[in-house]
């Protein structure tokens, strides 16, 4: 899992909002992933319809 990957989300708004509908690439970097424990950072491709700037994640996977 460790490794770079790219995806994408669209956002599904009723009407009147500018970015209805937009698509947005995002690339997703996994540092760390142990089996359990992971760490990850997330950046949007699309400066206009993207968050802007990177999101780091750090976190633990529970199975119930």
């Amino acid at each position: 899992m460790i490794g770079t990957w790219k995806g994408k989300y669209r956002y599904h708004f009723k009407t009147g909002v500018e970015f209805n509908n937009q698509e947005v690439e995002f690339i997703i970097e996994i540092k760390e992933f142990d089996g359990e424990k992971f760490s990850v950072t997330v950046k949007d491709l699309n400066e206009y319809f993207g968050t802007k700037g990177i999101v780091i994640i750090e976190g633990k996977i529970n199975i119930l």
